[in-house]
């Protein structure tokens, strides 16, 4: 879970200097759709980065915690949820 908050994060920043570089004249305006699309975009590739290492078994140590294969196939199964939760968020936005 706090990998996920930390990548959410980090992820977030990203999107709000897109959103800022957006307002610029040189760009078309950064809506709140593509945000969303971004962001739901590097979680789905955060999920697939756990289940990678949910399938090659691979077990790591972070300051707080070790990283376990099971830990890796539970992130996996949240970020995905994450991810298609913002997909369907983005989808009730019009244009």
């Amino acid at each position: 879970m706090v990998d996920t908050i930390i990548a959410l994060v980090i992820i977030g920043v990203a999107a709000v200097l897109l959103f800022w570089l957006g307002k610029t004249k040189s760009m078309k305006p950064v809506t709140k759709k593509h945000i969303l699309l971004f962001v739901a975009g590097a979680e789905a590739f955060h999920s697939l980065t756990h289940l990678y290492l949910w399938f090659s078994n691979q077990t790591f140590v972070v300051p707080w915690l070790v990283v376990t294969s099971g830990w890796n196939l539970g992130s996996g199964i949240v970020n995905g949820l994450v991810a298609i939760g913002l997909l369907y968020w983005a989808s009730k936005i019009k244009n």
